[in-house]
């Protein structure tokens, strides 16, 4: 049942990455029409950008599985946040609106920490599954 459990919520992941890219993907235009003006306060987007990139790091604890410790899947996890986080703003310069900011790549990262030290805080490897 452990397994099962874990191909349940290994694909999460890469789902929320996706949904990250896509909004990555949004014209500037569209994102001043169709978000509400006190998100776009200065500033507010690096809160987000640290916000929604701790939420994608919390996905990726049962990337390896609930019991996983902290060393099989932390590396990983970091290595491929950080790529998709530079990625992710490098593409900027190709979208109608929106430009690299150094800033932005900065909250990221601080996220990504934030989301490892918030998981491996409240989401400990779980040493019961299957009843051991």
């Amino acid at each position: 049942m452990g397994e099962q459990n874990h191909s349940r919520w290994k694909w999460l992941p890469w789902v929320v990455m996706g949904l990250v890219a896509i909004a990555g993907l949004l014209p500037g235009d569209w994102i001043v029409e169709n978000l509400p003006r006190s998100w776009l306060a200065p500033g507010r987007d690096k809160i987000a950008h640290a916000i929604g990139f701790m939420l994608l790091t919390l996905t990726f604890r049962f990337w390896r599985g609930p019991r996983s410790t902290p060393i099989q899947w932390i590396p990983g996890s970091l290595l491929i946040l950080t790529i998709f986080a530079l990625l992710h703003e490098l593409t900027q310069q190709l979208i109608p609106g929106r430009s690299p900011d150094g800033a932005d790549l900065v909250a990221d990262l601080i996220g990504i920490v934030g989301g490892v030290l918030l998981a491996s805080w409240l989401l400990p490897p779980n040493s019961s599954v299957r009843g051991e």
